[in-house]
């Protein structure tokens, strides 16, 4: 039962609002980041520990893990080849990590009420504890103008995770 949510600037795509709120069986965490221009004000509460709040700064192209999803898909991904990577910043446990966005080629697979649609396969790795082995974090965007995520896959140190697209409309 995680939840993450991000508010976004919708001509820049830049965060202005992150939060994130485990319950992973017993283990609850809640943070709250707070974006203003190049500094982050967080908020982090641990199952039976006290709330921390930290003030740190980051690079200009620094991202949430949610708002970082919605900056790949404006990429033209069309133009990329197979095996080339994209590297990228995100916040994540009150530090930036390094991502490297890696294009795997293209997949078909189901999507949902969309029907069997053509999708960019990436790779997702970091330098974090929070995501496992290589090319075990992927995700699927239609190969559309949308780019709609299809289906995501992840490895994480408490087992694997997937999110499929069930339905979309107004696309």
């Amino acid at each position: 039962r995680d939840l993450y949510e991000s508010y976004v600037n919708p001509i820049n795509l830049k965060p202005s609002l992150y939060k994130r709120r485990i319950d992973e069986g017993g283990y609850t965490k809640k943070e709250k980041y707070a974006f203003k221009r190049n500094v982050v004000n967080s908020v982090v509460k641990k199952r039976n520990r006290p709330e921390t709040k930290k003030t740190f700064t980051i690079g200009d192209s620094t991202q949430d893990v949610i708002s970082l999803l919605y900056k790949v898909r404006t990429m033209d991904l069309s133009k990329f080849k197979e095996g080339q990577t994209q590297n990228l910043m995100i916040v994540f446990d009150e530090k930036q990590i390094p991502v490297t966005l890696k294009y795997m080629g293209k997949e078909t697979i189901a999507a949902g009420n969309l029907g069997k649609k053509e999708c960019y396969k990436l790779s997702i790795g970091a330098k974090t504890d929070a995501l496992k082995g290589k090319d075990k974090n992927l995700i699927w965007l239609t190969a559309d103008d949308k780019k709609v995520p299809a289906l995501l896959k992840f490895s994480i140190p408490v087992g694997t995770g997937q999110l499929a697209l069930t339905s979309a409309s107004g696309i």
